[in-house]
């Protein structure tokens, strides 16, 4: 759970941000004219009006010209729009401020501050030869706004005017418009006119008109490469092939809604699991009866962490095959301000209780020093890590060799006691693995999915594929949760940045939080109900003990037993009320040894955990987990104790600002 509320605040966060940084400045296109008028030369006179809205201040406005279809562009200038009034292509010089240009590649700037403020902006210039005459017909394509990076911006309520250079009828004429949400408004004798509500950014916006070439009388004329009826042909396929774009992707978002909202259902129950909101009132000394590697797995819920061992080894010294005493710590340590004095070691000595097969793997991992008698002994000390100066020193390379090979048995021997909880139907951990593994599936498939529908570069889909590929060969072995969380960031930023259909974003971007969500709520085991129940007692004891503190009438004997489980079952802060204990460190000592260190500043578990860090070395690959914890002192009538788990250039027409 901590897990989930920590990702749901990490979204919130980088959607706030962002959003604070798109509304810190910006500007829209409200409003977008354009009358072009065909000469009879084939040159096309064009009159651009854009009405800006700026929340910022800017020094400049851009038009990107497209490289397409025509020989060039020539007289290009730039007016501020004075009267609000006058009327595109019936405009005097006394409605217009001219601005000054510049030019780079295929843009065009023209110089203007404004800041917070509505401006209309007016474009005047010259396509030469953009009309194809040939012997039968004359052709005019030109794409005003392109699919580049150029047209990053949407352009709102954008009219097209095309104005013939003498009378046709409308019959005689044919008129398309290659933009997914407009038309054509009006076919008259003397004008055309298309409309789109939204020419979207990173969108086509291009006009096509056929028209007889017999009032092109200044262009010489060619012989047409296709016929008129093959060139209709073509433009109906366009036209079919637009929709059924559009239709692909409608019904391509309407599928990642319908996974979002089922993957939703499922996150509700996932959430509603009696192991997460069962709840029980009980008295913590309950709790003293269960053995402590059943509480701690219960309590993790079958997910290890520093404390495993310490859990297996209290099992067997509550069990009775397994004393405590202390020990001093090795005399490298002795230079470390924050080391301990004394630690803790553990001696096993055979009796009439069988030891079960886990049991018997964990004396034989740890207990490997043999005294007379048949005991067999084990001291924190034979798994200290480095010292601070070692590790500043850079001398690690041996303790990181020991601490690899210490994991490898403990995990081996974790695994044998999962298998046994999972054998006695204690823990189910089926559904992980294909759940897991079935998101990672569906989240790569949907991504390439949402790149081919989205119109996103070949490119940017090989690059997609080789780092989430990767990803996910990484992640699809261990399922470890940092591999797979890296997964499903990683390839959802990835799809997010080269996502083009801006159709698909609400639904990408719903999509992918909700499998991450799906992700992090989804238990690595799920509990049987008794397991639940013994989780809501868990949960009880670790309310009340961090509430009230470990009782102050307990009885000393009984002292470790308290402590062991408040560490286990991760009790972030509990008191320990030692004004009221008469006993003094040597006697203490020999009673409750964890309880004696912890209580007179000699906690040996939270130093042992920090020489692990220490001879941690860099050559770890990012994903590696590790876990550490912390624990601090602090006096409230006696002592306390908390933990803590561990634009331009691109040939295409567009128009911006800057």
């Amino acid at each position: 759970m901590k897990r989930l509320f920590t990702f749901l605040l990490f979204t919130l966060s980088f959607f706030t941000f962002f959003t604070t940084q798109a509304d810190a400045r910006s500007f829209s296109i409200d409003d977008v004219h354009i009358r072009a008028y065909i000469s009879p030369d084939g040159n096309l006179l064009i009159n651009e009006m854009f009405t800006y809205t700026f929340d910022g201040s800017y020094e400049e406005v851009r038009r990107s010209i497209h490289n397409e279809h025509h020989q060039g562009v020539k007289d290009f200038e730039a007016y501020e729009l004075m009267n609000d009034e006058a009327v595109l292509g019936f405009m005097e010089k006394n409605d217009l401020r001219q601005l000054e240009v510049s030019k780079s590649a295929n843009d065009y700037m023209a110089k203007m501050h404004v800041t917070d403020t509505t401006k209309k902006i007016v474009f005047v210039y010259i396509l030469e030869n953009a009309v194809k005459s040939y012997n039968t017909y004359s052709d005019i394509t030109v794409p005003f706004f392109g699919t580049g990076q150029n047209h990053n911006s949407d352009l709102n309520n954008v009219t097209i005017d095309f104005v013939f250079p003498e009378p046709l009828e409308p019959n005689q004429y044919h008129a398309f418009f290659h933009d997914e949400k407009g038309w054509v408004v009006q076919k008259s004798s003397e004008v055309v006119r298309f409309f789109t509500p939204v020419s979207k950014a990173r969108k086509l916006t291009e006009t096509r008109i056929l028209f007889p070439s017999t009032i092109m009388g200044q262009q010489q004329k060619n012989s047409a490469p296709k016929t008129l009826e093959q060139v209709l042909n073509e433009e109906e396929k366009k036209t079919e092939q637009l929709s059924t774009n559009t239709k692909k992707t409608n019904s391509y978002s309407t599928i990642l809604t319908v996974l979002s909202c089922i993957f939703g259902v499922a996150i509700i129950i996932l959430l509603l699991l009696p192991q997460r909101i069962l709840r029980r009132n009980i008295q913590p000394q309950d709790l003293l009866h269960d053995d402590p590697l059943y509480l701690y797995m219960m309590n993790r819920g079958g997910v290890k962490d520093n404390y495993a061992f310490l859990a297996g080894i209290y099992s067997l010294v509550e069990k009775g095959n397994v004393k405590v005493e202390t020990t001093n710590t090795l005399t490298r340590f002795q230079t470390e301000t924050d080391a301990p004095k004394k630690t803790l070691t553990f001696s096993y000595q055979p009796t009439s209780r069988a030891l079960n097969d886990n049991e018997k793997q964990l004396i034989e991992w740890l207990f490997t020093r043999k005294r007379k008698l048949n005991i067999r002994t084990f001291s924190f000390n034979s798994i200290y890590g480095a010292t601070k100066e070692e590790k500043e020193a850079k001398k690690v390379h041996s303790y990181h060799r020991r601490l690899k090979k210490r994991r490898l048995h403990e995990d081996l021997w974790y695994r044998g006691v999962i298998d046994q909880l999972i054998e006695n139907k204690t823990l189910n951990g089926k559904l992980y693995p294909i759940a897991t593994r079935a998101s990672m599936i569906l989240v790569l498939l949907c991504t390439i999915i949402t790149y081919i529908i989205g119109a996103a570069s070949g490119y940017g889909i090989i690059v997609y594929f080789g780092i989430s590929t990767l990803l996910w060969r990484n992640a699809w072995s261990s399922l470890s949760r940092k591999k797979v969380i890296s997964f499903f960031l990683i390839t959802s930023l990835l799809g997010w940045i080269a996502l083009d259909e801006k159709a698909l974003i609400p639904s990408y971007l719903a999509f992918h939080p909700v499998i991450i969500v799906f992700y992090l709520a989804l238990p690595r085991f799920f509990l049987s109900r008794e397991a639940a129940e013994a989780k809501a007692k868990i949960r009880s004891f670790r309310r009340i003990i961090s509430q009230e503190g470990i009782p102050s009438g307990v009885d000393v004997d009984e002292l470790d037993k308290w402590l062991i489980r408040a560490l286990l079952l991760n009790v972030r802060k509990f008191s320990l009320r030692t004004k009221e204990l008469n006993q003094s460190f040597d006697e203490l000592v020999k009673i409750a040894p964890l309880s004696a260190l912890v209580i007179y500043d000699e906690d040996p578990m939270q130093y042992l955990f920090k020489t692990w860090k220490w001879s941690e070395v860099s050559e770890a690959r990012f994903w590696n987990s590790s876990s550490s914890g912390s624990n601090s002192n602090s006096g409230d009538g006696g002592s306390s104790y908390s933990s803590s788990d561990s634009g331009g250039g691109d040939g295409g027409g567009g128009a911006g600002a800057d």
